[in-house]
């Protein structure tokens, strides 16, 4: 099988370390020069194996873990989309009572494939006294409370406005001191 000079490394072959060699291949022939390795060397090679399996275990399951993190944070971030969905569909329908819609809408579309629009729209035809005018981004009039009309409208001076506006439009310096000596004279 091996010769002595395999096993001690001394001899013709020119190694005189007096390290053990042992051949790489696992059959019953002797190994050729090139696939022995010295024992030192092996011993090394396999503590390198272990530290990179344990590495590779330890990163496997951080891996897992970040997966298992941002399924979570998907989930949360899908959870967070349709809930402002919700209220945006909530809000444009006109929704006297916002929260309560918005929970009946919630509990309208879990476990389903409706649409926040769709569920509002249904709460909308079986419920309607739960919605006032629908929003369409037109302004109502605010009306004046009682009373308020009788008083006498404050005082504003358009020249002190006109200075306000100008000042901080330019950022000019003498706008601005312009504007101080005018406010300054109102007072």
């Amino acid at each position: 099988m091996m010769s002595h000079e395999e096993v001690t490394g001394s001899g013709a072959r020119g190694r005189d370390d007096g390290d053990v060699v042992i051949p790489v291949s696992q059959n019953a022939e002797p190994a050729s020069e090139t696939s022995r390795v010295p024992v030192q060397v092996a011993a090394r090679t396999a503590n390198r194996l272990e530290e990179a399996e344990s590495t590779i275990e330890m990163l496997t399951a951080r891996v897992a873990e970040l997966e298992a993190a941002l399924e979570t944070s998907l989930a949360d971030q899908n959870a967070m989309q349709l809930a402002h969905e919700l209220e945006f569909a909530v809000m444009r329908a006109g929704a006297v009572d916002t929260e309560a819609v918005t929970l009946l809408a919630a509990a309208a579309m879990d476990g389903t494939d409706m649409k926040a629009e769709d569920a509002v729209g249904a709460l909308l035809s079986s419920w309607p006294y739960l919605f006032g005018a629908p929003v369409t981004g037109e302004a109502t009039p605010v009306r004046a409370p009682r009373g308020v009309a009788s008083m006498p409208a404050a005082h504003t001076d358009p020249p002190l406005e006109l200075a306000a506006r100008e000042a901080s439009r330019t950022g000019d310096r003498g706008a601005l001191l312009r504007y101080l000596r005018l406010r300054r004279s109102a007072l």
